[in-house]
């Protein structure tokens, strides 16, 4: 599970990044286990986390929401304002 420092960090660096006139960050996270049974044993036992990110971007008049798998938001050399139209001309 992600714990707070890390979801802080996270959405610190992509906020760093920025560089529109405001932008938003939202994470979901959420954790599932499943033990299947066979035979009055455990016959599988699967654990997973997940992770999403929401960012939202405003500059100007133009805003922009984007929803990301977690390892696009947390590799080093991703920034918010690429992948959107959040460029001043």
């Amino acid at each position: 599970m992600l714990g707070q420092a890390r979801i802080k960090q996270i959405t610190d660096t992509i906020l760093a990044r920025s560089s529109a006139d405001q932008t938003e960050v939202l994470m979901l996270v959420g954790d599932q286990a499943l033990t299947r049974f066979a035979n009055s044993t455990i016959h599988q036992n699967v654990y997973e986390t997940d992770a999403t990110v929401r960012i939202r971007v405003v500059l100007g008049k133009r805003i922009v929401v984007a929803e990301l798998p977690q390892w696009i938001a947390w590799e080093d050399s991703w920034n918010p304002c690429k992948p959107f139209p959040c460029t001043r001309n």
